[in-house]
């Protein structure tokens, strides 16, 4: 790869908020930085073809893909889904309430279409409504329809899956 200055500056200020971002998707510290460096390579093959004042909101929908399609796509998935089942069997008091909630978010995540979970991950990242219509390619004005029936979705799938474990 040939150095880019101005790519080494986007790198430098945005690979933190991308590995946290991925993190809290797939919630592996190593598949998490695998992927950031992905979606940073992603950047410099289209680099010519990115709107760079929106930088920020193409590496965080590049992100979130990247750590769905981590979780959905790989064979990890089905052992993940185990492990998230398993751990939510546990008895509450051998786990603290944090590492079992995190589990059935990301596990509620995966549950959901691929255009709710971008929407809730984008809107949790502070996006506005502007930047979601952008992010996900459909009007503002539909944002706040599809925004509640994600946070809809997202909760019935959270009640099922919290059920499960009681």
């Amino acid at each position: 790869m040939e150095r880019n200055p101005q790519f080494d500056a986007l790198f430098e200020e945005h690979y933190h908020a991308v590995y946290c971002t991925i993190y809290k998707v797939v919630g592996n510290k190593e598949e998490a930085e695998d992927l950031a460096q992905e979606a940073f390579i992603r950047l410099y093959r289209h680099f010519e073809k990115v709107d760079l004042p929106r930088v920020h909101q193409w590496l965080h929908r590049v992100s979130i893909n990247l750590g769905l399609n981590a979780i959905r796509g790989r064979k990890r998935w089905r052992q993940w889904q185990q492990k998230a089942t398993l751990e939510s069997q546990i008895h509450v008091e051998s786990k603290p309430p944090k590492v079992l909630s995190n589990t059935l978010v990301r596990k509620t995540l995966a549950s959901l279409s691929e255009r709710q979970a971008q929407m809730l991950m984008l809107y949790a990242a502070g996006f506005s409504y502007e930047e979601l219509a952008d992010a996900v390619d459909v009007k503002k004005s539909s944002v706040s329809q599809l925004l509640m029936r994600a946070r809809r979705a997202f909760e019935e799938t959270y009640k099922e899956l919290e059920g499960d474990t009681t």
